[in-house]
């Protein structure tokens, strides 16, 4: 049913760590265990260092100019052992607070966090700007931290039980051990699955007692103690409020040049990914501006797209070209490559979950092709609808009584908006009924949803299971972000929630198991930061969608760009996929182990595969119509991911292992 799990994995720097607090010492050859199990994180070496009960291990993938003489894990003089998995963006900031004779210019950037841990004590987490995990271990104070980012861009997971803890990059290096007791979190499967509003805390992981660091927090654990802090968050409340459109345009252009000069830091050429859209274009456009000036701290820049049928809604052909006109360069085309369930089970090792790509064929032959170039760096234009598309202004408006604002506003973002993907506009409709709906009857129609979810997930999964999520309320929001506009309480939840901090995870791994660091310069802590803060009239002037880049971008991006007005829609991709696949899945023994540990009803599986497999099969036309065949696909890859997921890391684990 899956195949191709022998493929020779690259690699993307990883740590991990073993704590036995009753002092007992390391085992060295569990240590190396978890360190071979990251190994496919380490194209440039594995070290690891060890004293007494305490031993920390290093995956190392030489990435920016100054790791060329980084050695980790990295013994300051104080006694602090420093591993550090990322990048700085404030390092010159930093070394003017922290410099001394054994700090540089070119030191690397695991010295500057020990040094600033040294100087600033458990403050030092808050003067750091960057995408990192780290963890320090303080000889002296027999105290171990760990910490990450402002918005989580490098994954970082604990387990601790009795006298061990143990953390890691990735859980498979957790589950490794054999002092490592885990269960499914029933609950989080089922939110991931199915969908629900509720929404787990962030620590929560699919395997119960395995917990991760969210985005801003650190972790100090003593010998008989563990706290977690919040250090660093976004503010909802914030308000820019500059002289005029020119100034605000003056400003996003800063911070967006900032954003992505930040990530294009690499000894080695850098990778970005160009569909010709408003998202990756400028991205692009701005990464060859910094090369042609001289300001790129990268040897090259090369843009990747895929080659899509003429005519085809995913075909960006003419907006790409009118890139390499205006530009004078050539970006590389890729073919369109069908299929997902090829090398699947792969897949669900590097995901450590059950979300499974419907377009997993593509991802791999487009990454193999990016890590062939001679990149170790790759730039997306990911989360750019999340965060420069604030529609949910239109509620700030609708509050406000600025009826005639709104209005004209909203029908100028419809103009403008004509062939998008399929279903937003019913989804705006819903949230706006959602809106208009008193407080005390959206706890009812929350559940009704909920309710709804449930029946059609009846098609595949067992009432027991389906069970965890009846009555599940959202979690409350901070009293600062219920106070916020919509506007930004929409971005806050986009920044915080499971789903999204859940894809970062999963881009992470998959990108690094092929030698590359993805970066995306819309979650550049600062510009979200200039986002947030700006007025929403800005951002959507007008009402016409992205209006402040598209102003920003003017002789920087081609007009053609500049003036689209539709998304390429590669749904029917999608379906196109799942239709070339799904006869193979019409076996239900295929699903033994979800149906054996009480996930799904065979009988039911059978049933519902012959029925996909018919509606598959058949033509269809509309927008109706491709909308059930992407839900279909969606309910199909996420059982296949359930069984896999199932087998990969649970079926090995032994039953005595495994929680009650």
């Amino acid at each position: 049913m899956y195949t191709g799990e022998n493929r020779r994995l690259q690699q993307m720097s990883g740590i991990a760590g073993i704590w036995n607090r009753n002092g007992e010492p390391v085992a060295l050859a569990l240590l190396e265990s978890i360190n071979q199990t990251l190994a496919h994180r380490g194209r440039d070496g594995q070290y690891a260092w060890s004293q007494g009960a305490v031993g920390l291990a290093y995956q190392q993938l030489r990435v920016l100019p100054e790791a060329a003489t980084e050695a980790q894990p990295f013994v300051h003089p104080s006694g602090a052992i420093t591993l550090f998995d990322g990048r700085l963006d404030n390092r010159e900031e930093l070394l003017s607070k922290v410099g001394g004779v054994s700090l540089s210019a070119t030191s690397p950037d695991c010295e500057i966090v020990a040094a600033s841990y040294c100087r600033f004590g458990q403050a030092f987490a808050e003067q750091l700007n960057g995408d990192f995990a780290l963890a320090i271990f303080d000889t002296n104070e027999e105290k171990l931290v760990l910490c990450r980012d402002a918005v989580g861009m490098r994954p970082l997971y604990y387990y601790g039980s009795g006298d061990l803890f143990i953390f890691a990059s990735e859980i498979k290096g957790i589950l490794c051990h054999p002092g490592v007791r885990t269960r499914p979190d029933d609950d989080v499967l089922a939110k991931d699955l199915i969908g629900s509003a509720w929404d787990p805390p962030l620590e929560r992981t699919l395997f119960e007692g395995v917990l991760a660091i969210p985005a801003g927090h650190i972790l100090s654990v003593t010998a008989d103690t563990s706290s977690l802090r919040q250090y660093w968050e976004f503010d909802p409340s914030a308000k820019l409020r500059l002289k005029n459109t020119d100034e605000y345009v003056e400003a996003f252009r800063f911070h967006f040049d900032q954003a992505v000069r930040r990530r294009l830091r690499s000894a080695y050429p850098v990778a970005v990914g160009v569909s010709g859209g408003l998202d990756s274009t400028p991205i692009f456009c701005t990464a060859l501006q910094q090369l042609k000036q001289g300001t790129a701290p990268c040897p090259d820049v090369t843009g990747f797209t895929y080659s899509t049928e003429d005519g085809s809604p995913s075909d960006e052909m003419d907006y790409v070209r009118a890139i390499e006109e205006m530009w004078g360069i050539e970006i590389r085309r890729e073919p369109m490559v069908f299929g997902f369930l090829e090398n699947s089970r792969l897949e669900t090792w590097l995901l450590e979950s059950p979300s499974i790509s419907l377009t997993w064929a593509l991802e791999q032959s487009h990454l193999s092709t990016v890590r062939n170039s001679g990149a170790r760096v790759a730039l997306t234009g990911i989360f750019g609808d999340q965060t420069m598309v604030p529609w949910r202004y239109f509620f700030d408006l609708f509050d406000h009584l600025a009826l005639v604002r709104f209005w004209r506003f909203f029908r100028e973002f419809l103009r403008w908006n004509t062939d998008s993907v399929p279903g937003w506009r019913s989804a705006f409709a819903r949230h706006f009924f959602r809106k208009l709906t008193p407080r005390f009857l959206l706890s009812v129609y929350r559940r009704a949803r909920t309710r709804a979810a449930l029946n059609a997930a009846q098609s595949w999964y067992t009432p027991d299971f389906l069970a965890s999520l009846q009555d599940r309320e959202p979690r409350p929001l901070p009293d600062e972000v219920a106070r916020a506009s919509h506007k930004n309480r929409a971005m806050y939840q986009f920044l915080r929630c499971r789903r999204t901090a859940a894809s970062i995870d999963s881009m992470s791994n998959i990108y690094g198991s092929y030698g590359l660091e993805f970066r995306l310069p819309f979650l550049d802590r600062d510009l979200l930061g200039f986002v947030m803060a700006t007025p929403g009239d800005v951002l959507l002037a007008n009402g016409v969608p992205r209006a402040l880049i598209r102003n920003a971008m003017s002789g920087l991006v081609p007009a053609k760009v500049l003036a689209r007005r539709d998304k390429g829609d590669a749904s029917s991709n999608v379906v196109t996929n799942v239709a070339k696949e799904i006869p193979q899945l019409s076996n239900p023994v295929a699903f033994t182990a979800a149906v054996k540990r009480g996930y799904l009803d065979g009988n039911l599986v059978r049933q519902r595969m012959q029925s996909l497999t018919h509606l598959f099969a058949t033509p269809y036309v509309g927008e109706e119509a491709l909308l059930a065949r992407l839900s279909a696909g969606r309910e199909v890859g996420n059982v296949i991911g359930l069984e896999l997921w199932l087998q990969t890391f649970l079926c090995k684990v032994s039953e005595s292992r495994l929680t009650d």
